[in-house]
């Protein structure tokens, strides 16, 4: 696992025999939500998906 953090941005990216992560948390101030978008391959059903929550 590997973690990276730059300019309040935090992406964290998780490899396992079964299936890989990447996922992106990035604030937006004040009043403004907040970005999380997560990526995941689930390499024994060929499987893509894809989560984009702006709330």
């Amino acid at each position: 696992m590997k973690t990276i953090i730059k300019a309040r941005k935090e992406l964290k990216i998780t490899k396992r025999e079964t299936h890989f992560v990447r996922e992106l948390f990035e604030p937006q101030g004040e009043g403004y939500a907040a970005i999380w978008r997560t990526i995941e391959i689930v390499k024994e059903e060929n499987k893509l998906i894809f989560e984009d929550i702006d709330e």
